[in-house]
């Protein structure tokens, strides 16, 4: 337990870390590598995380935040989409926790989460890292993957998804915008400061499909 009058403190117990300041609270499943709930001005914001196909090492739902190489194809990914689910299965990915810690600074406490990425009895993809920095007032998180592999193909994507609370309806990000932008059109726009309502981010597509890329 951090000494006061520490603005972050960080307690343990047993798989569970809890972080606490006066303005939100948080509290992570070491177990899991999972943040499973984000508590502030008396509201909860993680939902249920996006399932992982029951595949998850012990079949358990997981909620927070999720690395994610996987995203539905495109119409012009149909070549590459048979590698990515075919021959690699990234839409079957075990999430594999190989380090969850904690470590308490000054100033916020930071949360490392690292785990393999691989389908089920082949090898692995991947491996990530996300740390989660979190002050009195705010949270940082910084996703990375690296991987040895050589005969890997242009990969979809990497990232994180979670299921936040439906209030969260603006968005502000830094890359190209304003419209969406594959790697096919991305002359058209700008990199830049953006923000705009979550509801446009994604177009109406006629064929319901991914969309909405914003990259750079």
């Amino acid at each position: 337990v951090l000494p006061e009058p520490a603005p972050v403190r960080a307690v343990r117990e047993g798989d569970l870390l809890r972080v606490e300041s006066p303005i939100q609270h948080l509290t992570f499943d070491l177990s899991e590598g999972s943040l499973i709930s984000w508590e502030s001005g008396g509201r909860e914001w993680i939902c249920q995380s996006p399932e992982n196909r029951g595949l998850n090492p012990f079949g358990r739902p997981v909620r927070g935040f999720l690395t994610n190489l996987h995203r539905l194809g495109l119409s012009n990914d149909m070549y590459l989409n048979e590698e990515w689910e075919g021959k690699l299965l990234l839409h079957r990915l075990w999430h594999n926790i190989r380090f969850a810690g904690a470590e308490v600074l000054p100033d916020r406490v930071r949360v490392e989460v690292r785990e393999t990425l691989a389908p089920h009895k082949l090898e692995a993809v991947c491996e990530t890292a996300l740390v989660y920095e979190v002050f009195a007032d705010r949270i940082e998180l910084t996703a990375s993957v690296r991987s040895d592999r050589r005969d890997l193909p242009f990969l979809p994507r990497f990232g994180v998804c979670a299921e936040l609370c439906p209030e969260l309806t603006q968005v502000e990000y830094f890359g190209f915008g304003p419209r969406e932008n594959e790697s096919d059109f991305v002359e058209g726009v700008r990199k830049g400061l953006y923000a705009c309502r979550t509801a446009e981010l994604l177009p109406a597509y006629a064929k319901p499909q991914e969309g909405g890329m914003r990259s750079g």
